[in-house]
């Protein structure tokens, strides 16, 4: 019968691993001292560094692009959303305070109220 597997770390590792191996350092100095300046452009095609230091590729600078009209889209349509909103508050607050007005404070409505009151309390 076989055993039931265990579950955790093996205890003999069948993959040895290799043993590292010293980097020859003296090929690449070479290299480096024939072309010590290493442009961007021999990496990217087509890239340039911006004013942060990031590297800027066409389809980075195009993303950037549509990702600023696509909020600056959405802040018009916020604030075309604001301004009906506060317009429309304004205009219930005058159309309110205009009919407060008329019904309390506007002298010749008393005044009419009062002779109304008046001719109809002789009449009876």
């Amino acid at each position: 019968m076989t055993e039931p597997r265990k579950i955790g770390f093996r205890t003999s590792c069948e993959n040895e691993p290799e043993p590292m191996k010293q980097i020859n350092t003296a090929e690449e100095s070479k290299e480096q001292e024939e072309n010590p300046i290493v442009m961007l452009e021999d990496y990217i095609p087509g890239a340039v560094y911006d004013a942060q230091g990031n590297i800027v590729t066409y389809k980075s600078f195009n993303a950037a692009v549509k990702k600023i009209r696509a909020e600056a889209r959405n802040l018009n349509w916020s604030a075309l959303a604001k301004l009906i909103l506060y317009s429309s508050l304004g205009a219930s607050i005058l159309l309110l305070s205009y009919g407060t007005y008329k019904k309390y404070f506007d002298t010749k409505n008393i005044m009419n109220k009062v002779k109304t009151e008046v001719v109809s309390s002789k009449e009876k």
